[in-house]
Parts: C-alpha cells; structure tokens; sequence
C-alpha cells in the first residue's frame, strides 16, 4: 500500500467510522513506512557481448517501490517479440503477463521490494544467439546496497553455471548451450545494521571455512541464520552471550552468508566460503 492509497482510505472512512478507524489507519501507515524504509529504487546494467562481436546493452535488473510482479510499462518494461533476430544476439528477462497469461521478455524487471529483511530477489533471464556463439556478461562493480548476487543456469541451479558478481565484474559463459539463467540478488537495507560499537565488534570467523565457524559478539546478539547464495536458510541458531562454535561440515562447498541479529531482530550480516 502506497502513502497515496492510505490517504484516500483516510478521507473515504474517517468520517463514518470515526477516530477509531484513523488509529488503525495510522498503525498500517507506519507499519508500511517501517517495512519499506530500508529500501531504495535500484536499477543495476547488465552487458552481454558474443564472441562473434554482437553486443547488448539494454538490460536492466532492480527494485523499485512502485514495481509489481508484472509488466510495469510505467518503469520502463515493455514487452519483447518472441522470436530471436535473423542474426546477432536477443535477450530479455522473463515473467508472466496477467493480461496475456503466458510468459513474456522484457530488457527491463523490476521487482517489488522484499517484504521480509531476508528474501533474495530473484530475475530468470533468456539469453538466444548463433549456434557455437559465446557470451560473455559483463557489469559495473556492485555497491554496498547489493549485499550478495550470483547468476546460475536455470537447468541445475548453479551446477554448470555460478557467478559471483560481487567478486569480480564480467564472466564469460563457455557453454553455447545454456541459454536460460537465473540472477539472485539479495538487497541491502540501508537502515538495516544497527550502529552501534556493539556491532563493530562482531567477528565471524574464518571467512574461508571447511568444517566450523566461530561467532564472537555482544551480548546482544541472540541468534543466527546461515543462508546460501539462493536465499535459502541452511542453518540456524541460538548464540549464548552472543557466542558459538557452528558446525557448517555438512554444507556444499560456496559462499553463505551469516546474519546475526539481536532481541529485536536488527541484523548484521557477514559473508563467509566454504571449500
């Protein structure tokens, strides 16, 4: 629900339903405000380029405010045709079209801001070229309001295909075949961390792990939850006096991330690899 949309609630019930409606009004208002002020509109370039030359430079993958799961022609989506040019590269992420009902290609997705401090953003890209054409993805150094992203073939999930974006800023693709992949993205809040020297001194560590890993913090820390690079929660656990050994042995070599929060669910997160 967007500010206009409560402010017209507002002016249509106020007056029949009284102050008791207004106060409900006001906690859903700033409920909102709360949910979403971490946030901010983002749009991130993504380049391909072929081996044979061709270059596109149209997509774009973020989060706005004003996004929805479907085609937003007002941040810029438009719908792509079906079918790939006579020669060169085409390419377009991929959601569904309530209008149309069936899937559609657009150079731009944006999504809906997470409604939760911890879901990863997910964007399903098609990329069609020549036959025995290789691509290559390129893109500019991620910021400190992207905490994580990686592209995976949508086939296996990663299992042919795992970029980490934040490492690096280009990967070139050597499987002609793969031509559908999937980016997912995990948004920092800005106002998310809580400043504080208690912060300052968590450490987790070793960042480059086999078997364990030690969270050492305040007091304030009450617990942890370990996610892979798909968002989804592998572990998680109490800290005692905001300290524990964690058991990570069986978890498959990659990169997770650590978010250790307080009583009152303010988080800190930290990145570590598993080998």
């Amino acid at each position: 629900m967007v500010l206009r949309d409560i402010v017209n609630v507002i002016n249509k019930y106020f007056f029949k339903f009284g102050n008791q409606m207004l106060r409900i009004i006001i906690v859903i208002l700033l409920f909102s405000m709360q949910l979403f002020a971490g946030y901010s509109n983002l749009g991130t370039r993504l380049y391909i380029e072929t081996k044979l030359g061709y270059k596109l430079e149209k997509l774009v993958f973020g989060i706005n405010e004003n996004a929805s799961i479907y085609l937003d022609k007002s941040l810029g989506e438009s719908e792509l045709p079906p079918f790939p040019p006579p020669q060169g590269i085409h390419a377009g992420f991929m959601f569904m079209d309530t209008s149309q009902k069936e899937m559609i290609m657009s150079y731009k997705d944006y999504k809906p801001f997470p409604l939760k401090k911890y879901d990863t953003v997910k964007y399903v890209l098609r990329v069609m070229k020549g036959a025995g054409d290789i691509i290559t993805f390129k893109w500019n150094p991620l910021g400190n309001n992207i905490f994580s992203a990686v592209i995976v073939d949508k086939l296996t999930g990663g299992k042919i295909i795992n970029i980490n974006m934040k490492d690096s800023s280009k990967a070139k693709i050597t499987n002609e075949f793969v031509e559908k992949f999937e980016l997912y993205v995990l948004y920092e809040p800005i106002t998310d961390v809580v400043e504080s020297n208690d912060v300052k001194i968590l450490n987790v560590f070793p960042t480059e792990c086999t078997d364990k890993i030690t969270i050492n913090g305040s007091e304030k820390f009450v617990y942890y939850r370990i996610y892979d690079v798909l968002g989804s929660m592998v572990n998680c656990g109490e800290l005692v006096a905001g300290f524990s050994v964690v058991d990570v042995s069986g978890l498959a070599s990659g990169v997770y991330i650590i978010a250790v929060l307080d009583g009152e669910g303010n988080r800190v997160l930290r990145k570590v690899v598993k080998s």
